[in-house]
Protein backbone atom coordinates (compact mmCIF):
# COMPACT_ATOMS: atom_id res chain seq x y z
CA UNK A 1 0.00 0.00 0.00
CA UNK A 2 1.43 3.59 -1.18
CA UNK A 3 0.25 6.16 0.60
CA UNK A 4 0.93 9.45 -1.11
CA UNK A 5 -0.38 12.91 -0.47
CA UNK A 6 0.38 14.61 -3.50
CA UNK A 7 -1.21 18.26 -4.43
CA UNK A 8 -2.20 18.06 -0.36
CA UNK A 9 -2.02 20.62 2.19
CA UNK A 10 -0.53 19.80 5.82
CA UNK A 11 0.28 21.36 8.60
CA UNK A 12 2.37 20.03 11.86
CA UNK A 13 2.24 21.95 15.14
CA UNK A 14 5.43 21.08 17.31
CA UNK A 15 7.13 20.13 14.73
CA UNK A 16 10.33 21.33 15.31
CA UNK A 17 11.81 18.30 16.75
CA UNK A 18 11.50 14.78 17.82
CA UNK A 19 7.72 13.01 16.66
CA UNK A 20 6.47 16.57 15.25
CA UNK A 21 9.71 16.41 12.78
CA UNK A 22 9.21 12.90 11.91
CA UNK A 23 5.89 13.46 10.86
CA UNK A 24 6.61 16.54 8.77
CA UNK A 25 9.35 14.69 6.99
CA UNK A 26 7.12 11.64 6.30
CA UNK A 27 4.35 14.25 4.75
CA UNK A 28 6.43 15.65 2.72
CA UNK A 29 8.30 12.76 1.55
CA UNK A 30 4.61 11.32 0.44
CA UNK A 31 3.75 14.25 -1.54
CA UNK A 32 1.89 16.70 0.57
CA UNK A 33 3.56 20.77 0.76
CA UNK A 34 3.76 20.77 5.10
CA UNK A 35 3.64 23.99 6.80
CA UNK A 36 6.45 23.23 9.77
CA UNK A 37 5.07 25.09 12.78
CA UNK A 38 6.56 25.43 16.32
CA UNK A 39 7.15 28.00 18.66
CA UNK A 40 10.88 28.37 18.31
CA UNK A 41 11.36 30.30 14.65
CA UNK A 42 15.00 28.38 13.73
CA UNK A 43 13.52 24.56 14.54
CA UNK A 44 10.73 24.95 12.07
CA UNK A 45 13.17 26.57 9.81
CA UNK A 46 15.51 23.76 9.94
CA UNK A 47 12.82 20.92 9.46
CA UNK A 48 11.71 22.88 6.15
CA UNK A 49 15.03 23.38 4.98
CA UNK A 50 15.07 19.39 6.06
CA UNK A 51 12.53 18.28 3.81
CA UNK A 52 13.11 20.93 0.60
CA UNK A 53 16.94 19.28 1.01
CA UNK A 54 15.46 15.65 -0.49
CA UNK A 55 12.36 17.14 -2.84
CA UNK A 56 10.03 18.20 -0.77
CA UNK A 57 7.95 21.01 -0.25
CA UNK A 58 7.22 22.84 2.92
CA UNK A 59 7.10 26.22 4.36
CA UNK A 60 8.35 27.24 7.73
CA UNK A 61 5.44 29.21 10.51
CA UNK A 62 6.20 30.27 13.68
CA UNK A 63 3.01 29.47 16.00
CA UNK A 64 2.66 29.29 19.81
CA UNK A 65 -0.31 26.64 20.11
CA UNK A 66 -2.02 28.68 23.43
CA UNK A 67 -2.06 31.96 21.14
CA UNK A 68 -5.53 31.21 19.50
CA UNK A 69 -4.75 34.32 16.99
CA UNK A 70 -1.57 32.45 16.09
CA UNK A 71 -3.13 29.19 15.21
CA UNK A 72 -6.37 30.94 13.42
CA UNK A 73 -3.27 32.89 11.16
CA UNK A 74 -1.64 29.45 10.23
CA UNK A 75 -4.58 27.15 9.42
CA UNK A 76 -5.49 30.06 6.72
CA UNK A 77 -2.24 30.43 5.33
CA UNK A 78 -2.14 27.28 3.02
CA UNK A 79 -4.20 27.34 -0.36
CA UNK A 80 -6.11 24.07 0.95
CA UNK A 81 -6.52 22.38 4.66
CA UNK A 82 -6.45 18.95 4.03
CA UNK A 83 -4.60 17.77 7.37
CA UNK A 84 -3.76 19.26 10.70
CA UNK A 85 -1.43 17.55 13.01
CA UNK A 86 -0.99 18.82 16.79
CA UNK A 87 1.88 17.79 18.28
CA UNK A 88 2.71 20.52 20.35
CA UNK A 89 3.64 19.52 24.11
CA UNK A 90 5.58 19.00 27.18
CA UNK A 91 6.20 17.25 30.16
CA UNK A 92 6.94 18.13 33.93
CA UNK A 93 9.02 15.66 35.78
CA UNK A 94 7.37 16.27 39.14
CA UNK A 95 4.98 13.91 41.15
CA UNK A 96 0.81 15.04 41.64
CA UNK A 97 1.91 16.50 44.87
CA UNK A 98 5.53 18.01 44.08
CA UNK A 99 4.33 19.85 41.04
CA UNK A 100 4.03 23.47 41.54
CA UNK A 101 1.25 25.24 40.26
CA UNK A 102 2.95 27.37 38.14
CA UNK A 103 3.99 24.59 36.15
CA UNK A 104 0.50 22.60 36.53
CA UNK A 105 -1.18 25.66 34.57
CA UNK A 106 1.80 25.23 31.95
CA UNK A 107 1.36 21.93 31.23
CA UNK A 108 -2.49 22.07 30.63
CA UNK A 109 -2.65 25.59 28.23
CA UNK A 110 -0.02 23.46 26.07
CA UNK A 111 -1.18 20.09 25.76
CA UNK A 112 -4.66 20.24 26.49
CA UNK A 113 -5.78 24.02 25.69
CA UNK A 114 -3.42 24.05 22.91
CA UNK A 115 -4.93 21.02 21.33
CA UNK A 116 -8.23 22.54 21.69
CA UNK A 117 -7.12 25.54 20.22
CA UNK A 118 -5.28 23.85 17.46
CA UNK A 119 -8.96 21.76 16.27
CA UNK A 120 -11.05 25.12 17.05
CA UNK A 121 -8.80 26.87 14.65
CA UNK A 122 -8.61 24.13 11.89
CA UNK A 123 -12.34 23.79 11.94
CA UNK A 124 -14.35 26.52 10.19
CA UNK A 125 -11.68 26.08 7.21
CA UNK A 126 -12.11 22.37 7.40
CA UNK A 127 -15.77 22.53 7.41
CA UNK A 128 -16.06 25.16 4.45
CA UNK A 129 -14.53 22.61 2.49
CA UNK A 130 -16.31 19.78 3.45
CA UNK A 131 -13.38 17.96 3.94
CA UNK A 132 -10.02 17.28 6.49
CA UNK A 133 -8.26 14.94 8.53
CA UNK A 134 -7.30 16.28 12.18
CA UNK A 135 -4.84 13.82 14.29
CA UNK A 136 -3.90 14.26 17.44
CA UNK A 137 -0.66 13.07 19.67
CA UNK A 138 -1.56 11.48 22.91
CA UNK A 139 -0.19 9.12 25.05
CA UNK A 140 0.10 5.70 26.20
CA UNK A 141 -0.02 7.44 29.58
CA UNK A 142 -3.90 8.69 28.79
CA UNK A 143 -4.77 5.03 29.53
CA UNK A 144 -2.30 4.42 32.40
CA UNK A 145 -0.40 6.64 33.89
CA UNK A 146 1.58 6.95 37.27
CA UNK A 147 2.71 9.35 39.96
CA UNK A 148 5.82 10.32 38.35
CA UNK A 149 3.85 12.11 35.45
CA UNK A 150 0.19 12.33 36.57
CA UNK A 151 -0.11 15.59 35.28
CA UNK A 152 0.69 14.27 32.02
CA UNK A 153 -1.06 11.35 31.72
CA UNK A 154 -4.07 13.63 32.84
CA UNK A 155 -3.81 16.35 29.91
CA UNK A 156 -3.13 13.15 27.46
CA UNK A 157 -6.45 11.48 28.59
CA UNK A 158 -7.87 14.96 28.06
CA UNK A 159 -6.70 14.96 24.34
CA UNK A 160 -8.23 11.33 23.80
CA UNK A 161 -11.74 13.27 25.14
CA UNK A 162 -11.31 15.83 22.71
CA UNK A 163 -10.56 13.86 19.42
CA UNK A 164 -13.69 11.79 20.34
CA UNK A 165 -16.15 15.19 20.62
CA UNK A 166 -14.72 16.89 17.01
CA UNK A 167 -15.04 13.65 15.40
CA UNK A 168 -18.63 13.71 16.39
CA UNK A 169 -19.01 17.46 15.28
CA UNK A 170 -16.85 16.57 12.24
CA UNK A 171 -18.64 13.58 10.65
CA UNK A 172 -21.03 16.24 9.73
CA UNK A 173 -18.52 17.85 7.45
CA UNK A 174 -16.20 15.24 5.94
CA UNK A 175 -14.08 15.81 8.70
CA UNK A 176 -12.06 12.74 10.52
CA UNK A 177 -10.79 13.64 13.56
CA UNK A 178 -8.22 10.92 15.35
CA UNK A 179 -6.10 10.81 17.99
CA UNK A 180 -2.59 8.53 18.18
CA UNK A 181 -1.33 7.53 21.43
CA UNK A 182 2.71 6.67 21.08
CA UNK A 183 4.63 4.90 24.63
CA UNK A 184 8.26 5.10 25.04
CA UNK A 185 10.03 6.92 22.79
CA UNK A 186 13.82 8.37 23.03
CA UNK A 187 12.57 12.02 22.87
CA UNK A 188 13.42 15.49 23.88
CA UNK A 189 10.38 14.79 26.94
CA UNK A 190 12.19 11.57 28.35
CA UNK A 191 15.57 13.57 28.30
CA UNK A 192 13.49 15.96 30.82
CA UNK A 193 12.65 13.21 32.68
CA UNK A 194 16.02 11.46 33.03
CA UNK A 195 17.23 15.34 34.11
CA UNK A 196 15.18 15.12 37.06
CA UNK A 197 14.91 10.76 38.23
CA UNK A 198 19.01 9.34 36.73
CA UNK A 199 20.92 9.22 39.97
CA UNK A 200 24.49 10.08 38.69
CA UNK A 201 23.01 11.42 35.29
CA UNK A 202 26.37 9.96 33.30
CA UNK A 203 25.73 8.95 29.99
CA UNK A 204 26.05 5.36 31.27
CA UNK A 205 24.04 6.20 34.04
CA UNK A 206 20.87 7.90 31.88
CA UNK A 207 21.37 4.47 29.16
CA UNK A 208 21.16 2.20 31.66
CA UNK A 209 18.24 3.72 33.64
CA UNK A 210 16.34 4.27 29.94
CA UNK A 211 17.11 0.43 29.03
CA UNK A 212 15.70 -0.88 32.56
CA UNK A 213 12.81 1.19 31.82
CA UNK A 214 12.24 0.08 27.97
CA UNK A 215 12.72 -3.59 29.51
CA UNK A 216 10.10 -3.21 32.12
CA UNK A 217 6.91 -1.85 30.61
CA UNK A 218 7.29 -2.94 27.29
CA UNK A 219 6.83 -6.88 26.54
CA UNK A 220 9.20 -7.41 23.18
CA UNK A 221 11.70 -5.02 25.19
CA UNK A 222 12.09 -2.52 22.34
CA UNK A 223 11.33 1.22 22.76
CA UNK A 224 9.20 3.10 19.57
CA UNK A 225 10.74 5.67 17.40
CA UNK A 226 9.49 8.96 15.94
CA UNK A 227 9.53 7.10 12.35
CA UNK A 228 7.03 4.78 14.12
CA UNK A 229 4.30 7.39 14.66
CA UNK A 230 5.23 9.32 12.09
CA UNK A 231 4.33 6.37 9.81
CA UNK A 232 1.30 5.35 11.82
CA UNK A 233 -0.08 9.27 11.62
CA UNK A 234 0.44 9.05 7.71
CA UNK A 235 -1.95 6.05 7.91
CA UNK A 236 -4.46 7.80 9.58
CA UNK A 237 -4.73 10.76 7.80
CA UNK A 238 -4.82 9.00 4.58
CA UNK A 239 -7.78 8.44 2.02
CA UNK A 240 -6.82 4.93 3.39
CA UNK A 241 -8.13 5.55 6.65
CA UNK A 242 -11.21 7.64 5.52
CA UNK A 243 -14.10 5.63 7.60
CA UNK A 244 -11.52 5.65 10.78
CA UNK A 245 -12.88 8.32 13.25
CA UNK A 246 -13.21 8.98 16.70
CA UNK A 247 -10.78 6.30 17.73
CA UNK A 248 -7.32 6.53 19.38
CA UNK A 249 -4.46 3.95 18.35
CA UNK A 250 -1.81 2.88 20.47
CA UNK A 251 1.34 2.88 19.14
CA UNK A 252 3.30 2.01 22.29
CA UNK A 253 4.79 -1.84 21.50
CA UNK A 254 1.90 -3.60 23.67
CA UNK A 255 2.68 -1.53 26.75
CA UNK A 256 -0.39 -1.96 28.92
CA UNK A 257 -0.54 -5.68 27.73
CA UNK A 258 -0.88 -7.72 31.21
CA UNK A 259 -2.27 -4.57 33.13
Amino acid sequence: MDIRFDGKYAVVTGAGRGIGRAIARVLGASGACVYVSDVIEQNATNVRDEIRAFGGEAEAFVADVTKPEQLEKLMQAPPVLDIMVNTAGIIIPETLFSAKQEDIDKIFQINAIGSSNSVRAAFPRMREQGHGRILLIASATSRNTGNMIAHYGMTKASVVSLAMAAAEEGAHYGINVNAICPGIIFSHIWEVMMDRYVKGNSPADREAWWKALVESIVPGGKEQTCEDIANSVAFMVSDQAKNITGQSLSVDGGMWLGF
